[in-house]
């Protein structure tokens, strides 16, 4: 029997039960019902109804690591990440790091230049890598179909005080530089795809700003100017600071014009001389979660093969 048939035997430590953390506890129970839930409270906040849903409540990672648990799911302030993950990396625990994996550069180079972490069982997790339309795009790519890409012009705004319904998002990780807020790493989702679709990436500017539209000591804009690939021009826009809702790409090459509403899933391809064509990737945000779960329990159950010997 593979290791994948005993997964009511093992656990898996959810760490800091923010908006996140809470998001990863509910649509676990739903895809695994039987994986045991370790729940790793990092400070004395506000009780939620999905710490109903861990079988074990406990208040450090070292608690958690002696409760035996084979994967974590770091939620906790980018400001903690690497230190809440670090113990875990150690003992050979697979790991999904919610994005970004720190708000410090040397923290990053330190934990990249460590030569006794595993960081092969490391996740971070940028879900638009596990979107249907992200990865048609890509495959469109590869295949040549788009031909040689000139520009990509990348936009995503909001609004951060309608993201936490009920909170007062001046108290947010979001609106707090020293846990890691500010627009470029709370949006930096729209940088991974770019260098996932695009990359290796260069900056050749960035502007950003501070409106007087938020009361929070964070960079609410950001306007970059970027190099991709084969000399493809990029330009990102992020913004929390707006008034409208808008999440899209759109791409201009040689054979074509794509655009990828993310917000709907939605890609349209109007290819030069020929017919627009028009796809929907059918996922909400709660199915690219699950996504990117299926894959960290993949990464999880290959590294514990690896380990008791039925894998290589």
């Amino acid at each position: 029997m593979g290791w994948g048939m005993k997964r009511a035997n093992h656990k898996i430590a959810i760490v800091s039960l923010g908006s996140i953390g809470r998001r990863h506890i509910r649509l676990i129970k739903e895809l695994y019902p039987e994986i045991r839930i370790v729940l790793v409270r990092t400070k004395n906040s506000m009780a939620w109804p999905e710490e109903s849903m861990a079988e074990i409540v406990v208040f450090s990672v070292e608690c958690a690591i002696k409760e035996g648990v084979v994967g974590a799911i770091i939620c906790s302030p980018a400001s903690f990440h690497l230190e809440h993950a670090q113990p875990f990396i150690d003992r050979g625990v697979t790991v999904l790091i919610e994005k970004p994996l720190s708000n410090n550069l040397s923290s990053v180079k330190q934990f990249l230049e460590t030569k006794h972490s595993d960081k092969k069982s490391v996740i971070i997790g940028y879900v638009f890598r596990h979107s249907v339309a992200a990865n048609r795009i890509k495959s469109m790519i590869r295949c040549g179909e788009l031909g040689k890409i000139f520009t990509v012009d990348i936009k995503c705004k909001s609004n951060l005080m309608d993201w936490r319904p009920g909170t007062d998002y001046r108290q947010s990780v979001s609106a707090n530089r020293k846990l890691g807020g500010g627009v470029l790493l709370e949006l930096s989702h729209e940088i991974d795809y770019a260098s996932w679709l695009f990359g290796p990436l260069e900056v050749v500017k960035a502007d950003i700003e501070s409106s007087a539209f938020l009361d929070a000591q964070v960079e609410d804009v950001a306007n970059l100017q970027i190099n991709g690939r084969d000399n493809t021009q990029l330009q990102i826009y992020l913004s929390f600071s707006s008034q409208e809702l808008v999440r899209h790409c759109q791409i201009c090459a040689e054979k074509g014009c794509l655009n990828w509403d993310l917000i709907s899933e939605k890609i349209s391809w109007k290819p030069l001389g020929g017919h627009a064509k028009v796809w929907f990737g059918k996922q909400n945000r709660d199915d690219l979660f699950k996504r990117q779960h299926k894959h960290f329990f993949d990464v999880l159950e290959k590294t514990k093969a690896f380990v008791l010997g039925a894998g290589k």
